[in-house]
């Protein structure tokens, strides 16, 4: 069976992320599913895009946080900051993040104990939460109150300080482009 063409392609993405875009994804495969299924929503995945094709994530147990090339496979959302924010500042947290662990055991404690995880380690959307702390130059996506190791994915779609594109929304924003070029 022949692979299905993205909806967007690798270069229009390019084209369209800026440095500090939060990017969310729809991942398939067993933990993904899980996710989404506990959470009630079509993201499984988060990352932040740091600019020149590099995310700041955490991507599972077998890699923990890192800086990784930007993947752009089954993006299926962006959130871009409306509120001012320090990306050199988040980019410094972030990085004294690197190395640390997946918590897979502070994500399955989340979902069913209603506990914290680790706090040397971090999974997705729980990092990029941290990263989008004010005090760490983020935007500020939720009260400083709220603990960090409670946010899912689709979490971070309800912020009012994010604007979220869909992968339709890249696409129109794409086709215009191409008939302004025209």
């Amino acid at each position: 069976m022949a692979k299905q063409q993205p909806l967007v392609s690798d270069e229009q993405w390019r084209q369209f992320l800026l440095p500090g875009d939060i990017l969310l994804y729809d991942s398939s495969g067993f933990v993904s599913w899980w996710i989404k299924f506990k959470t009630w929503d079509d993201t499984s995945h988060a990352e932040v895009y740091l600019g020149e094709g590099k995310s700041a994530g955490s991507r599972g147990p077998s890699e923990g946080i890192n800086t990784y090339d930007l993947r752009t496979e089954d993006l299926a959302y962006v959130l871009r900051p409306n509120v001012p924010f320090d990306l050199a500042r988040m980019e410094a947290f972030h990085n004294s993040c690197i190395g640390q662990g997946y918590d897979l055991w502070g994500l399955i404690k989340v979902f069913y104990l209603n506990k914290q995880g680790d706090t040397n380690k971090a999974y997705c959307s729980e990092h990029v939460a941290r990263m989008c702390r004010e005090e760490n130059g983020g935007p500020g996506l939720f009260n400083p109150k709220f603990d960090c190791d409670e946010v899912t994915p689709g979490m971070l779609k309800c912020s009012p300080r994010v604007d979220l594109w869909s992968v339709k929304d890249v696409q129109a924003v794409a086709q215009e482009a191409r008939a302004l070029a025209a």
